[in-house]
């Protein structure tokens, strides 16, 4: 028996920053302070890699992780220093995108933002996949067609924070498909085992919140334990993973080993209070 586990992690300083209905909708990581907050981040996931143990006693880091990131720069940067100080693969995946609603993603114009395509982003970080296809493609609306629908849970500008919910939901239960899958073709393939059980996310605190939410088992915030996400911080949940014959498993429940983590993070932003962000439904009322 072994663990997966997924974390899901922010970002850290921008530059700009993001002021809603002003914009700018697609900035970059700050230069140096939040390159050094992405390397404190994979500094973070790579000891964690290390540390893991199976059951069995024996060290569990080859139990590798594959990192996805939506396209948005300050994502897709951050991950390509984790995906790099791991040496694991890095992965476009449009289902964990910014929270597609006019405050976020559309200028004070009133034009629609769109972050870089996968071609242009591997011009930046060439260790993108650009083989990998996203299993929650944003949805492209086709003028005026009426029976342009999108398949349920895609992503689609605007979104309701309900939508944003299921999309992200969905979005985790094709990527678990995607790699329940992969294992399953290496070994009736009967190649070596997959070592990619484990994932990183990094994505937006509406979306991380949104894929915490699910993975905690709830569909209501009310409900929820969890509260704001901090700038750098890194939720982790695990479950077991046990092999049942040649190429079927048997899942555990998902347990919240850690939320918004930030003692990695350097100098003021350890503490985990400056630049935590929340959606409203999230808030607990004192």
């Amino acid at each position: 028996m072994t663990k997966q586990y997924v974390y899901l992690v922010r970002y850290g300083l921008t530059d700009p920053p993001l002021i809603e209905t002003v914009g700018n909708y697609d900035s970059d990581i700050h230069e140096p302070i939040g390159v050094e907050h992405a390397q404190a981040i994979a500094n973070f996931l790579l000891d964690q890699q290390q540390q893991q143990v199976g059951y069995d006693g024996t060290n569990n880091n080859n139990n590798a992780v594959v990192v996805y990131s939506d396209p948005f720069l300050r994502c897709t940067h951050t991950a390509n220093i984790i995906a790099t100080t791991l040496g694991c693969p890095h992965r476009i995946e449009e289902g964990v995108t910014e929270w597609m609603v006019p405050s976020l993603l559309v200028d004070k114009d009133g034009t629609m933002t769109k972050p870089r395509t996968v071609q242009e982003l591997r011009q930046m970080f060439p260790s993108i996949m650009d083989s990998y296809v996203s299993v929650n493609p944003v949805h492209e609306k086709n003028g005026d067609n009426d029976d342009d629908h999108p398949s349920p849970g895609a992503p689609q500008f605007e979104e309701s924070e309900q939508a944003l919910f299921q999309r992200v939901a969905c979005t985790l239960e094709r990527l678990f498909d995607h790699h329940h899958n992969s294992r399953q073709q290496q070994q009736q393939q009967q190649q070596q085992q997959s070592t990619d059980e484990s994932l990183v996310i990094v994505s937006h605190a509406p979306c991380l919140q949104g894929m915490a939410l699910a993975l905690e088992g709830k569909s209501d915030p009310a409900e929820s334990s969890f509260g704001p996400w901090s700038l750098g911080g890194i939720t982790c949940f695990s479950r077991d993973m046990e092999r049942n014959g040649s190429s079927s498993y048997t899942y555990g429940t998902w347990k919240c080993e850690f939320y918004s983590r930030t003692d990695h993070m350097p100098g003021e932003y350890k503490d985990g209070i400056k630049g935590a962000w929340s959606l409203p439904s999230f808030v607990r009322k004192q």
